[in-house]
């Protein structure tokens, strides 16, 4: 009986989740467009013309279907449908080859997709480097043969600035790099910037800073605030990743007094208190990973550019950026054993 309660309970909870089923991450992309939040042409704006690239319109003109993973009855994987194969896409993908680069025709940004699975290489950060060739060399956006050349010439490796990009977008004042890894194509504000920075989610699926920061949207709120909550999120997120480790559906389980009843109906009782303190005790876990593995909040950089362009909260300030970064290392990094 207790399982059929928590199994039913668990299948309910899944029911609110049929927009992220029907469209995947891409049904973000509506929001953003909303808020004015979506890098253009390498960030130098902040939103794209036109409505072809939304979750519905994008499917209807490239076709493709839907997966799931195994056992998961929701089924947020997309796959582009392409001459022999399909291909995923998300979010992401769709961002840094699409408006990222200034193209906004579904055909081709699909096409740059392909392209990028095909050759191995990860559609975020290909696309960050195309923006950042095509603004330096002052070349023009929107160019999908200028770009699939590029990518020829990037994987032979023959030029110098070809070697050079392999292992991604060089440090500098207008390069989209936060923490050595090229920019998740959210611009919301503060946290979205400050949890890249940071190292606490490189994806859709394991960043809560860009979630945090619509719930912010036109609120006053101080430096120490938005620490604190990104870190609780963080926290929530590894209960939930203990237990099923898909990040999409965190809300579901990440829910202590939930998860105590779900692991109750299978005999596995586990306290709330237990719960809460194994995910606390692996969240600290990762952060003295990252400070084993050389990372250190006080080496974190914002490059200029995230400066100069207007987020949904305004121009952010390197000043309080900073001030986060240090609260952060002083209150919550230090204290888990990093350093």
């Amino acid at each position: 009986r207790k399982y059929e309660e928590a199994f039913n309970k668990t299948v309910k909870r899944l029911k609110g989740f049929k927009e992220l089923s029907s469209d995947g991450t891409l049904r973000n992309l509506e929001v953003e467009k909303k808020i004015a939040a979506v890098p253009f042409k390498n960030l130098s704006e902040t939103n794209f013309p036109g409505d072809s690239l939304l979750a519905p319109n994008f499917l209807d003109t490239v076709g493709g279907k839907r997966v799931s993973c195994a056992g998961c009855p929701v089924g947020c994987i997309h796959l582009l449908r392409t001459d022999k194969q399909f291909v995923p896409y998300d979010y992401e993908s769709v961002v840094s080859l699409g408006p990222l680069l200034g193209i906004t025709k579904p055909e081709e940004v699909a096409e740059l997709i392909r392209q990028a699975w095909n050759f191995g290489l990860d559609p975020t950060s290909l696309g960050a480097v195309l923006a950042h060739i095509t603004e330096k060399e002052g070349l023009s956006f929107a160019e999908l043969d200028t770009y699939s050349t590029i990518i020829d010439a990037f994987l032979s490796g023959k030029e110098r600035w070809a070697k050079e990009l392999r292992s991604g977008l060089p440090e500098g004042p207008q390069s989209l790099k936060l923490s050595g890894m090229e920019f998740l194509p959210y611009f919301n504000g503060y946290a979205s910037i400050l949890s890249q920075a940071l190292m606490l989610g490189a994806t859709t699926e394991d960043n809560r800073g860009y979630l945090l920061d619509l719930d912010l949207i036109g609120k006053d709120f101080e430096d120490a605030e938005v620490v604190s909550l990104l870190v609780d999120a963080e926290r929530k997120k590894t209960l939930s990743e203990l237990l099923v480790g898909c990040g999409y559906l965190a809300p579901v389980f990440e829910d202590p007094a939930f998860a105590f009843s779900a692991l109750e109906a299978i005999g596995s009782p586990v306290s709330h208190e237990t719960l809460k303190s194994t995910a606390e005790e692996v969240f600290k876990k990762k952060l003295s990973l990252q400070a084993n593995l050389g990372f250190s909040p006080a080496q974190v950089k914002f490059p200029d550019r995230f400066l100069e362009i207007p987020s949904p909260h305004g121009y952010l300030k390197k000043e309080r950026l900073e001030n986060m970064v240090n609260i952060y290392k002083d209150e919550i990094f230090e204290t888990a054993g990093g350093s």
